[in-house]
């Protein structure tokens, strides 16, 4: 009997070679197996660079659509209050002239930084609203009546939201007999009592729907002039603070009791809609515009904006319409 190690040595040879071309397999798949897992680390390592760097675009993106928000509203906030013998048309015109500088020279400041497009445009107004002013010195009276001091500012009945309320005092012809200014909303009140302290100061006392005193303090006056923010509860002149109108009440009528005991200027924003075909009076008050003399009038302003913002960079695109409210609200 011929046993294995007797085999011809060409079939042991071919054994061998089995063995080897088995052994250069393993190895080759091996191999594969490692540069698979190569291929798959960087792919998985790219798409990861990826991921982190649209993180940043995307919080880039929303640094931008909150700044030009804030920005927005601040440029809208100003054409407001910077002009009142104006319509609607004029007021417009004025707040997109604005905008349109603004998104100059920002786009300007984003190009110099690298290759990302900005626009910033203002569709117009989504809500407009009504600017009470008196501009020049005179006694909070009701407009064409010096003499009757206790009057309607906001006219009722209760239903109109106050975003913006300013005094500027002038001390020196103040009275020290109280000027009272009720701020009610149908639930609760707001009283501020006003009146000349120390020839040189303003005082002001704050009491609610109960007559609770909820503070009492003093204004002081810089150049002879004190400010009172009735809306923030602040003087930005005076360094007091007390309770505001703006987290304590709702839409609200305004009433002024010895209006006549207090001189100075003031305005009041409200959200009570300004149509382009106005033409009647409001309560007391004729348009700044038909009477452009008049120490008391009413004027349009925008309440709530809307401005289309792009951004546009080389892995992020945004095309965004915003609505801004410039009064009681964030953007």
């Amino acid at each position: 009997m011929v046993t294995d190690r007797f085999k011809p040595r060409t079939e042991r040879f071919d054994g061998a070679q089995r063995g080897q071309m088995l052994l250069i397999g393993a190895l080759l798949i091996a191999v594969t197996i490692v540069a698979l897992a190569l291929v798959i680390n960087t792919v998985l390592y790219t798409a990861n660079i990826g991921s982190g760097q649209e993180a940043n675009q995307i919080n880039e993106v929303n640094e931008f659509t909150h700044e030009v928000s804030r920005n927005a509203r601040s440029l809208m906030l100003r054409a407001n209050h910077v002009e009142r013998n104006r319509s609607i048309a004029d007021l417009q015109t004025d707040v997109n002239h604005s905008i349109v500088g603004y998104s100059s020279g920002l786009a300007r400041s984003f190009a110099i930084e690298g290759t990302v497009y900005t626009n910033v445009s203002y569709r117009g107004a989504a809500e407009t609203g009504t600017r009470i002013v008196q501009s020049r010195d005179r006694n909070f009276s009701e407009p064409g009546d010096p003499t009757d001091g206790n009057w309607e500012v906001v006219p009722g009945p209760t239903g109109t939201a106050v975003g913006w309320f300013l005094l500027n005092v002038n001390v020196q012809d103040t009275s020290t007999v109280n000027t009272t200014i009720s701020v009610d909303d149908g639930s609760n009140r707001l009283t501020y009592t006003i009146n000349q302290s120390d020839n040189t100061n303003v005082s002001v006392v704050v009491e609610d729907r109960t007559g609770a005193v909820l503070d009492e303090t003093t204004c002081r006056s810089v150049g002879g002039r004190t400010l009172l923010d009735l809306y923030g509860g602040s003087s930005p002149t005076g360094e007091c603070t007390f309770t505001g109108i703006e987290t304590n009440l709702g839409p609200s009528t305004v009433e002024i009791d010895n209006g006549t005991e207090i001189t100075g200027q003031y305005a009041i924003v409200t959200n009570r809609t300004w149509s382009t075909s106005w033409s009647m009076p409001w309560g007391a008050y004729d348009a700044c515009k038909t009477d452009p003399l008049a120490q008391t009038c009413i004027t349009p302003a925008v309440w709530k904006g809307v401005v289309d913002l792009t951004y546009r960079s080389d892995g992020v695109q945004l095309g965004q319409q915003r609505n801004v409210s410039v009064y009681g609200g964030s953007s």
